[in-house]
């Protein structure tokens, strides 16, 4: 069995707490660090599907002792997912509905689960701009590269290239991290019975992303993962 870190047994004693006073409003409990949440999505992703944390960020143990927060989920509402009948805002998308496929020997797929995380007090994300667009996610959000590497939002710079829908090479002309964001981050799963990830590509305003369980397994590996050749980690 493996070990588990004291960070989530800490976590884990409080969890149940924490989420009732959230869910009734009456904490304001300051976010982590992105660091400190990437190292932590490690071995909380699980607990954000198997426990239903996708209303509200879970509270961890800071590096420092003192309690802080993490979101489940990573793109910010507003922000459009492609489909077969065109461009859907996330938050308006719901389990079941059709996304457009990028790889695969269909067009389209359907979502099998959404996760959305409401922000009450300032986290930090990225907004990257690109082609007169832009996308707002959390750090450890991952995107599709020219040579098919799967990287996270928070390694690419002004000249860096994702690609876009098409397959194109689009260069991201800023990113620029925020720390001031209030509101709600959302993410989704296609194919969880894949452990390709190749299978798990969608196109969020007009560039190619993961999705949770990319994510998910970036957040473990804490490399770039190879998009034709690589293993998604499973979660259950």
């Amino acid at each position: 069995m493996r070990k588990v870190s004291s960070v989530v047994l800490r976590s884990l004693s409080m969890i149940g707490l924490m989420f009732t006073l959230f869910s009734k409003g009456s904490l304001a409990i300051p976010a982590c660090s992105g660091g400190h949440c990437g190292k932590v999505h490690a071995e909380m992703n699980q607990v954000c599907i198997s426990m239903g944390f996708s209303g509200k960020p879970f509270p961890v143990v800071g590096p420092d002792g003192s309690v802080c927060t993490c979101p489940c989920s990573c793109i910010a509402a507003g922000t459009e997912v492609a489909t077969p009948t065109g461009e859907v805002k996330i938050e308006n998308m719901k389990e079941g509905d059709e996304v457009t496929q990028v790889y695969g020997e269909t067009s389209s797929t359907r979502v099998t689960k959404i996760l959305r995380t409401t922000l009450a007090v300032p986290h930090s994300v990225s907004e990257l701009q690109y082609q007169g667009r832009k996308i707002t996610v959390s750090s450890n959000h991952p995107f599709v590269t020219p040579d098919y590497q799967v990287v996270t939002a928070k390694t690419l710079k002004e000249g860096s290239m994702v690609l876009d829908g098409g397959g194109k090479a689009v260069q991201i002309e800023a990113n620029t991290i925020r720390e001031d964001f209030i509101g709600d981050l959302y993410n989704l799963i296609i194919h969880p019975e894949s452990d390709r990830p190749i299978d798990h590509v969608v196109i969020t305003n007009g560039i190619q992303s993961g999705d949770f369980l990319t994510q998910a397994t970036l957040d473990s590996i804490q490399m770039d993962l190879d998009l034709r050749e690589g293993k998604l980690i499973p979660i259950k």
